[in-house]
C-alpha cells in the first residue's frame, strides 16, 4: 500500500485523466487515514484506509453538503485491495463506482439547482414585495405597519393583519384593482 492515503490518492487521480485532481486539504486539517480528489462536473471520490480493514481502501462517492440522497439510494462505494496499482486503482473506480455514483450525482446536483433557482426567485418576489409595502425583511416575513406578509415561494404571497380594519372604501379600491381575490372558487 502507498505509504500514505494522501500519496495513494494523489497517484490515483493522476491516473483518472483529464478533470481529476487530487483535493489539497485546508492547512490544519490533514490526515493520514482519509483523503479525496475532484473529478469533472462536481465530482468527488473520498478515500479511507482505515474503514475497509487491512490492507484494503474504502472509496465512495461524496456529495454536496447538505444535499441528500434520493429516497432509497445509498451511497456507492467500493473497497479494494491497497497494494494495487494507482492505474488498477483507477480502473475499477470507473468501472465499479463512477457509474452508480455520477447517476445519484445528477440527481442530487439537478434537485440542488432547482432548490436554489426556487429560493432565488423566492426571495426576488420578498424584494419586490418588501419595496411596495415599504416593509422589512426577515425570513420568509415582510414586515409593515400593520401587515405581515410571508413570501414562501416564488408564487405563494400570504398577508397576516393584526387587528387592521379597512374602510368600505379602501375594499373597494381592493375590489378595482384585484377582483379575483373576491371570486367564490368553483366547486
Amino acid at each position: 500500500m502507498a505509504n500514505d492515503v494522501a500519496t495513494l490518492t494523489q497517484n490515483v487521480a493522476k491516473e483518472m485523466g483529464e478533470g481529476w485532481a487530487y483535493i489539497v486539504p485546508e492547512s490544519g486539517s490533514e490526515s493520514n487515514w482519509h483523503a479525496s480528489m475532484s473529478g469533472p462536473n462536481g465530482q468527488e471520490v473520498y478515500f479511507n484506509v482505515a474503514r475497509a480493514g487491512k490492507d484494503r481502501v474504502y472509496v465512495s462517492g461524496t456529495f454536496p453538503q447538505g444535499q441528500s440522497l434520493p429516497y432509497g439510494e445509498t451511497r456507492p462505494s467500493i473497497t479494494m485491495d491497497g497494494n494495487k496499482p494507482a492505474a488498477k486503482m483507477a480502473a475499477d473506480i470507473k468501472r465499479r463506482l463512477l457509474p452508480e455514483y455520477q447517476r445519484i450525482l445528477f440527481v442530487v446536483l439537478q434537485r440542488k439547482s432547482q432548490a436554489e433557482t426556487f429560493e432565488a426567485n423566492r426571495k426576488d418576489v420578498q424584494a419586490q414585495v418588501a419595496m411596495i409595502v415599504d416593509g422589512r425583511l426577515q425570513g420568509e416575513m415582510v414586515y409593515t405597519g400593520g401587515w405581515d406578509i410571508q413570501v414562501s415561494g416564488p408564487d405563494s404571497i400570504r398577508f397576516n393583519g393584526h387587528c387592521n380594519y379597512l374602510t368600505l372604501e379602501q375594499l373597494r379600491k381592493i375590489n378595482q384593482v384585484c377582483p379575483e381575490l373576491f371570486r367564490r372558487k368553483e366547486e
